[in-house]
């Protein structure tokens, strides 16, 4: 199981990385990008986060 979550994780940063909305995550200026995987990378978590707690309430409730 944890091995599926790494792996949709790993698709989905590089589905991200590499769509047009977000290519200057690769081809803006080194520090701009490092700035915009934080961005990408704190989405990540937030989405992760409110999913799992979504899910729990969906089931406590």
């Amino acid at each position: 199981m944890e091995k599926k979550r790494k792996k949709a994780f790993y698709v989905f940063l590089y589905w991200t990385c590499s769509s047009d909305y977000a290519r200057g995550c690769i081809f803006d200026e080194p520090g701009e990008a490092v700035i915009n995987k934080f961005i990408i990378a704190g989405i990540v978590v937030l989405v992760i986060f409110f999913s799992v707690i979504g899910t729990a309430l969906y089931f406590t409730l």
